[in-house]
């Protein structure tokens, strides 16, 4: 069961949950239809998955290799404020970014990342501490959930 703090959290955005889940199943629909190009995805591209070594840039946790469409890892660059810089160097003769398979996954991710959240404050062990991490974390998810739907 949701522990009250949590779920009285969760309330204010169950229109918002209803929302993004209806826009990214009705998404994941269109984009079946699609042709999109498939390439080589870390699916995990964030900050804690990157190392700086001595002036060398590492991508760790690969486990979510994949082949999928490059907007499973673009969502993690596209509010970056290098961005346009990156897009510029990386673009090439068959390159463009479908906006609708990008929006789908944004909102899959956020989906995802808020249930995995809500799955740790239900069933792990955790210290107070560690609670109130996760709460935070949480909240934050919600909070900027409306990105996903304003896209």
């Amino acid at each position: 069961m949701l522990p009250t703090s949590a779920a009285s959290m969760i309330s204010p955005y169950l229109i918002h949950l209803k929302q993004l889940f209806s826009t990214v199943e009705s998404l994941a629909h269109e984009l079946r239809g699609n042709d999109l190009r498939m390439v080589l995805c870390h699916t995990d591209l964030h900050n804690w998955n990157l190392i700086d070594s001595c002036g060398r840039l590492y991508l760790i946790d690969w486990e979510g290799l994949r082949l999928s469409p490059i907007e499973a890892d673009f969502m993690f660059l596209v509010n970056r404020s290098n961005y346009s810089e990156f897009v510029n160097i990386y673009k090439h003769e068959i390159f463009s970014i479908q906006r609708n398979a990008l929006k789908f996954y944004k909102g899959r991710r956020k989906l995802e990342d808020i249930w995995e959240f809500i799955e740790q404050l239900v069933y792990d062990q955790q210290t107070e501490e560690q609670q109130h991490e996760t709460t935070t974390l949480l909240s934050k998810e919600l909070e900027e959930m409306h990105h996903c739907l304003d896209d």
